[in-house]
């Protein structure tokens, strides 16, 4: 799957850039990274002038995920099976991550769908790394391989 990451802030590095670049680089076609300054000023004006560089970021047709508190939280067969939904229709994907403030109301309702990495609250410095991995897990799901272990203890 060929896909953008858009996201707010630059990664110092530290063990969180560090968990990104392990799991993207596992991706094949690994995530194309595109990091967009914070904002400034108020959190209503700093989502507004982020989600503004997000919007201006994207093409046209671009199948937009935003990570948000508020999406769907799938399973990671579920993922799999959303990330062939998308891939199958043939246009570019991009994932985005907001800033400190989250992400504004444009962004989200440009957005395709709306994912969550479940109901905590996580740094977005963090979730990439998480995001890439679990890009990754799905990638494997679909391709058979025997990274993910469906199984459960219980």
């Amino acid at each position: 799957m060929k896909a953008r990451l858009i996201a707010i802030g630059r990664a110092k590095p530290g063990p969180e850039a560090e968990l990104f670049r392990h799991y993207n680089a596992r991706l094949r076609p690994p995530l194309e990274l595109l990091e967009l300054p914070e904002g400034q000023g108020s959190p209503a004006e700093l989502r507004r002038r982020e989600g503004a560089a997000i919007l201006a970021a994207l093409a046209p047709n671009t199948l937009l995920v935003a990570m948000d508190l508020g999406g769907k939280a799938p399973t990671s067969e579920a993922l799999a099976t959303l990330t062939q939904r998308w891939m199958e229709a043939a246009r570019p994907i991009a994932f985005v991550i907001g800033g400190a403030e989250g992400l504004d109301e444009a962004v989200l309702a440009r957005a395709t769908h709306l994912l969550s990495l479940g109901p905590l609250t996580w740094p977005h410095m963090l979730v990439r790394g998480m995001l890439a991995e679990q890009v990754f897990r799905a990638q494997c799901i679909r391709d058979n391989h025997p990274y993910h272990r469906a199984w459960r203890p219980g």
